[in-house]
């Protein structure tokens, strides 16, 4: 198959009608045979430049191998390798960003090597040379050690790896002169010798400690390790996309990735919150507008860990989720005691959750989004009423005016729930949801038809006439 980034030669023109190409051939064939009687002197050929375009440098992105282009077979040997560069860089976790490099750290290894044939060379040799830097090496190893953080996937990984493996790996690092192992990824040029050092000593070394079992908890295919091709698509997809990405958000916003990383985790306990407790309600045969409560992970409130992150007395202090009725805020903690109630009475391990508890003063979450498709109890009442605007109330009505639960009365034991969490929405409304409408105001006619002449002021026909309107009410407060 082609390569996309190499022209090809134009296909030749054997049996095709193309009149152009057959007359010229003729002409050449014709000068040709009469070169050695006519006198007539050839007529010289118009020169042809060819213009050679640059080549573009890749981006990020094209370093970036997407799903089909690794063999699933492979996806352990790329995690093995991919913890194998965070030992390398020494990121001990998903926050570390990879030191900076400047022009000094690249000079000496840019002037000492001229192809990567040296490089290679260089780094093969460097495995055999141990006596002046084992000391150096063995003095990093146990600084990085130290350092991990626990409660880290990263770091656990890095802990099972054997120390005489993070002895080699950090030898041939200090072998080659390097202070540090620091491919320079935002220059995106993974060809200079600088970088090319890097990825040799990254791959040399990784073939040497999967060779020798380090890597085995990962669960790695050795078959793979000598596919050189193979490796360096997954270093530079690493190195040149992943990392880079990471690399460059902080330096544009220093702390991002940092803070960027604390809010995913945010957001996997909220999701994993809204899951098990959508699953509670469709489990006990709640309907759909009960669940449609709890199935957004914007509908659940965050928290915060208070506490040693290690210890079993740690725990989260629930904050206070902005515009939740406290109906539904407590109708979700009785969920949450039915959940772990039934999860306790299944086969298995039981893995104890970690503790939510409402501090006495609970502080108010930054994370403000409401969810897009809610019954109108999820809201408290005050906040419905004053704070959303009409046109929000219509977005939330648009399909109906739809209530999940009875007034509180109602609904603070399990078993009450019994009463009404199957009946008829016509029975429903008549029963329970029209008393817990009366505290909810809807949208007036008129508020509805002035919204649509603000928004759609060209079919109103009115657009010249509210113009009017409003310069007037402006001159009738300047009066």
């Amino acid at each position: 198959m082609a390569d996309s980034d190499v022209p090809m030669d134009p296909p030749g023109n054997q049996g095709q009608s193309s009149s152009s190409g057959t007359c010229k051939r003729k002409r050449t064939s014709l000068d040709n045979s009469d070169a050695s009687t006519s006198a007539l002197p050839r007529p010289k050929k118009a020169r042809v430049i060819s213009r050679k375009h640059p080549k573009k440098p890749k981006r990020p992105n094209d370093w970036h191998l997407r799903k089909g282009e690794v063999p699933n077979e492979a996806m352990k040997t790329k995690s093995a390798l991919e913890l194998h560069l965070r030992i390398l860089w020494q990121l001990p976790d998903q926050t570390t960003v990879p030191p900076k490099v400047t022009m000094a750290d690249k000079v000496p290894f840019n002037q000492r090597f001229s192809n990567e044939a040296q490089v290679r060379t260089s780094v093969t040799a460097s495995l055999d040379q141990n006596s002046n830097t084992l000391q150096q090496a063995r003095t990093r190893v146990s600084t990085f050690l130290g350092s991990l953080p626990t409660g880290s996937i990263i770091s656990n990984n890095i802990k099972r790896v054997p120390e005489a493996h993070l002895l080699l790996i950090f030898q041939s690092v200090a072998c080659l002169g390097l202070q540090q192992w620091a491919p320079d990824i935002l220059s995106g040029d993974p060809e200079s010798m600088y970088n090319l050092l890097h990825e040799h000593i990254a791959l040399t070394t990784f073939e040497q400690v999967s060779s020798a079992f380090g890597y085995a908890h990962t669960g790695i295919d050795l078959s793979f390790i000598h596919n050189f091709a193979l490796m360096r698509k997954l270093y530079r997809s690493f190195v040149y996309s992943y990392m880079y990405n990471i690399a460059k958000s902080e330096d544009k916003n220093p702390g991002s990735v940092a803070k960027g990383k604390q809010m995913t985790t945010v957001w996997k306990r909220r999701s994993t919150l809204a899951n098990g407790r959508t699953e509670v309600f469709k489990s006990h045969g709640f309907n759909k507008r009960v669940v449609a409560l709890s199935i957004e992970t914007e509908s659940h409130s965050d928290d915060e860990l208070e506490g040693d992150p290690n210890s079993i007395e740690s725990v989260y202090h629930i904050k206070e989720k902005e515009g939740r009725s406290g109906k539904v805020t407590r109708f979700f903690r009785m969920a949450d005691l039915q959940r772990r109630q039934t999860a306790k009475g299944k086969r298995g391990h039981y893995k104890p959750e970690r503790s939510r508890i409402d501090p006495p003063m609970p502080k108010p979450s930054a994370l403000t989004v409401r969810p897009q498709q809610v019954p109108i109890d999820w809201f408290e009442p005050t906040y419905w009423n004053t704070v959303l605007t009409v046109r929000e109330r219509l977005d939330y009505i648009q399909d109906g005016t739809y209530v999940a639960l009875p007034k509180e009365e109602f609904c603070q034991t399990w078993a009450q729930c019994a009463a009404w969490k199957n009946l008829p929405l016509k029975e429903f409304m008549a029963t329970y949801g029209n008393e817990v409408l009366k505290e909810y105001q809807m949208p007036t006619e008129e508020e509805i038809e002035q919204l649509e002449r603000w928004e759609n002021p060209e079919s109103s026909g009115e657009e010249e006439l509210e113009q009017e309107e409003v310069e007037q009410g402006l001159q009738d407060d300047d009066d």
